[in-house]
């Protein structure tokens, strides 16, 4: 991706429509992640699930013992770096910096958090369905999206392919999320209705193939097989899924409590 934003930078540059300030700000720029770096969890990302951690405690505080006690809490992340931290940022939110908290090693193909990978039935009848990428592919042939392609060649100077549109979209929320108190030069680009349009655009596919059928199955799931799901905690005191994936903070976080 970071060749395709630097070919779009120089087309900024030598024929985009904005004005000196905006045009200075793409001038200076330069990508500041490398691809292995794009999927850790970074500082602001971490202070907000600190904080949710916070107002996790601040609206359920009542029913929620106020130290952690690893007979009533079991906490699970899926096998990624920023899954490890989001869970550790959240709990010192939920406990205080200063609590002892024990994390379990996270499994490659954890049975719960992410139960559907080891799915055959769900990966030929949904990942790999054509069908489910269906509205995906109308909206993206829509006239909203094609107003967005054109208005950002218009901005541009040069015309953009709706690959380069997601990079530029993909590069505004990161860098948003990186850095909290600059504006990203990228997201100089968009109007409030393209935003608004990407981000259905973005949404569409994550609702059909992660909708939210697949928690009631894990409900059912859960229900079914009980808490012999973790051996190690026989008695749990709360039992919550959060699942966060956010535009403008790339993690993922998947936590049992």
């Amino acid at each position: 991706m970071h060749g395709t934003l630097v070919e779009l930078q120089r087309d900024i540059l030598e024929n985009g429509r904005l004005c000196r300030d905006q045009l200075g700000k793409f001038e200076s720029w330069k990508p500041q992640v490398t691809p292995d770096e794009a999927k850790l969890l970074v500082r602001e990302g971490g202070r907000e699930l600190y904080q949710l951690g916070e107002r996790f405690r601040a609206r359920f505080g009542s029913h929620i013992p106020e130290r952690y006690d690893s007979s009533q809490f079991y906490i699970k992340f899926t096998k990624t770096e920023r899954a490890e931290y989001s869970a550790r940022n959240f709990t010192r939110g939920l406990f205080g910096q200063d609590e002892p908290i024990e994390y379990p090693e996270a499994l490659r193909r954890d049975p719960v958090l992410r139960f559907y990978k080891g799915c055959e039935k769900w990966k030929k009848q949904v990942k790999e369905n054509p069908y489910s990428y269906r509205e995906l592919d109308r909206f993206g042939s829509s006239k909203e999206m094609r107003s967005v392609i054109e208005k950002l060649s218009k901005r541009i100077g040069t015309f953009v392919s709706p690959e380069d549109v997601h990079a530029i979209y993909q590069t505004c929320a990161f860098e948003t999320a990186w850095n909290e108190r600059e504006i990203s030069p990228w997201c100089l680009l968009f109007d409030k209705e393209s935003i608004s349009a990407l981000e259905y655009n973005e949404d569409l596919k994550y609702y059909w193939i992660d909708a939210a059928q697949m928690v009631l199955d894990l409900l059912a799931f859960i229900t079914k097989r009980g808490l012999h799901v973790y051996p190690a905690a026989p008695r749990v005191h709360c039992f919550v899924i959060i699942t966060i994936l956010s535009s403008f903070t790339p993690i993922v976080f998947n936590s049992v409590i």
